[in-house]
């Protein structure tokens, strides 16, 4: 991969490893330095957005791993920073994998009921076929498949029980 050598993995593995030992004596720093004239010439189709959800679902899955791999292709990697990216769909998405609307908002994300719901009969039960549940799973197959193990693929934020919960019965 041509923005992170194996040497580089190596080093920041071993040095990771030590940290976590108490062994390494200094903090681990993670800068990285992105290319922004070059970040600017991603594939007009498919801008670069901060919430994953907010691609539409038309935009193949394989065409948003390569505009990020473009932007990692023009990050620069300093001191203990390696080449990872994250899936971002929104706080809480596991809402949506229950049903809830997902909402774009201007640099946010939302989670409603499509309607009202009785607290006593409401039964959690994700949709493994939900549109949002084979997004993520699909971009997350897209990136393996792409990086082969060379780029770390953070967690979407799946949210916390009761910010879930208040997604369907808000008070």
């Amino acid at each position: 991969m041509k923005f992170f050598s194996s040497e580089k993995w190596n080093k920041i593995k071993n040095d990771s490893n030590l940290w976590w030992q108490g062994e390494l004596e200094r903090p681990l720093i993670q800068i990285r330095l992105k290319d922004q004239k070059s970040i600017d010439k991603l594939k007009p189709d498919c801008p670069s957005y901060e919430f994953t959800s907010f691609y539409d679902l038309s935009i193949p899955e394989e065409l948003i791993i390569e505009n990020w791999h473009n932007e990692l292709e023009h990050t620069i990697h300093l001191g203990d920073a390696f080449p990872h990216v994250w899936p971002n769909f929104g706080p809480g998405v596991i809402a949506a994998f229950l049903g809830a609307k997902l909402e774009n908002g201007e640099n946010t994300v939302w989670f409603h009921p499509d309607k009202d719901l009785d607290i006593q009969s409401f039964e959690f039960k994700i949709n493994p076929y939900n549109k949002w549940f084979s997004r993520i799973e699909n971009i997350y197959k897209a990136a393996i498949k792409r990086w082969e193990g060379s780029v770390q693929l953070g967690m979407t934020d799946l949210g916390g029980n009761l910010d879930i919960v208040s997604t369907f019965f808000p008070f």
